[in-house]
């Protein structure tokens, strides 16, 4: 289980059964403009986020999100790569998270 912590609320999800493998990472913005009667200009966009096997060279899965989506995961992935950064500079051995159901997959453990 995965805790996602949301604006002022907690979600809980089952992780996938097959993981995908990606090494690299590729983004692309797709914009979409036009101008109105009056000459002004509107613009809307999303972000697409390409994750590719470098040994395979194919993209693995392609995500396409908001832009207030890529700030969450900025703030997310900053988090769990300072998270990640002090677990690899300890010398203590991890520690495995107390179980909470009895239904746990792999990818639980943390």
């Amino acid at each position: 289980m995965v805790d996602m912590v949301e604006p002022q609320q907690q979600v809980n999800f089952q992780m996938p059964e097959n993981s995908l493998f990606a090494d690299s990472v590729a983004t692309a913005l797709r914009l979409k403009a036009a101008k109105g009667e009056k000459g002004e200009v509107s613009k809307e966009g999303l972000v697409e986020i390409v994750f590719v096997d470098s040994v395979r060279q194919k993209a693995v899965t392609s995500v396409i999100v908001t832009r207030l989506t890529v700030k969450d995961l900025i703030a997310a992935l900053s988090q769990t790569l300072s998270n990640f950064d002090k677990e690899m500079s300890s010398k203590a051995m991890p520690k495995i998270p107390e179980a909470k159901g009895t239904n746990l997959h792999p990818h639980d453990i943390r």
